[in-house]
């Protein structure tokens, strides 16, 4: 599979990061920061909150109209793409309801929330677009037989089957142009890589793996390689992408 660092990535796509870089850091706050013992330190964007410029950078790329996830996590992807003109409907699957409160972390700070409480807090008028849902109700999704232009795989890291189900799902509901989104490919550790080899060898698309933790953000860090976001693509659609360097 061919390998691009994120900034060239978004070179591909003309996307200018920097001028999303307050909008990322009020969504991060909410949803991406965890608790830190050092709470005098102000919150900054940091390494590993590359995501939500990445999906941006393709939905805006592909001026999707709407856009699936499965694993909301606390929504940092929704919120993100929200942001895109084009998109007008989000829907986001999780197994935990959005009404159960867990202990997260706002700005570094402890907080016990739930997704509903986070979206209120969310200062974007854009969060509207966003349904939320629980695992047992995306078939009720898939039966209204709309189709989406950009889908994220984010949920369960480790059974195959589960992984392979949520992609069966995503290219079932997946438009022409669509681009699916795999979060969390390494060659290492997780099963996703091995859902993304067997997808690989039965279906025809174009793959690429974007190299994206610490390549916006490294806080000393060093940027990794050779793993990341493994973005998918119909042959015919949306080649400049995937575009060998």
């Amino acid at each position: 599979m061919d390998r691009i660092p994120l900034k060239d990535l978004f070179e591909l796509a003309s996307y200018q990061w920097k001028e999303d870089l307050d909008s990322m850091s009020k969504i991060c706050f909410f949803t991406k920061s965890r608790v830190s013992q050092d709470r005098e330190k102000s919150f900054g964007l940091s390494y590993g909150m590359e995501q939500p410029f990445l999906l941006k950078a393709l939905a805006a790329k592909i001026e999707a109209k709407s856009f699936f996830e499965i694993g909301t996590g606390r929504g940092t992807a929704c919120y993100a793409t929200s942001l895109v003109d084009s998109v007008q409907r989000i829907d986001t699957i999780d197994i935990i309801p959005p009404s159960h409160k867990r202990r997260e972390a706002i700005g570094y700070e402890p907080a016990m929330v739930s997704n509903l409480d986070l979206h209120g807090m969310i200062p974007f008028e854009q969060k509207n677009k966003i349904n939320f849902h629980e695992r047992h109700e995306i078939y009720k999704v898939i039966s209204r037989n709309e189709k989406y232009d950009l889908l994220f795989i984010d949920g369960n890291h480790t059974d195959f089957h589960v992984i392979y189900e949520d992609f069966e799902i995503c290219r079932l509901i997946a438009s022409d142009k669509a681009i699916i989104v795999w979060d969390d490919f390494y060659p290492d550790k997780f099963a996703i890589k091995d859902v993304v080899s067997a997808v690989d060898r039965k279906y025809d698309y174009n793959m690429k793996l974007v190299e994206c933790r610490g390549h916006l953000f490294s806080n000393g860090k060093t940027p990794e390689k050779n793993c990341g976001t493994v973005i998918m693509s119909k042959r015919g659609y949306n080649e400049d992408l995937f575009a060998k360097g």
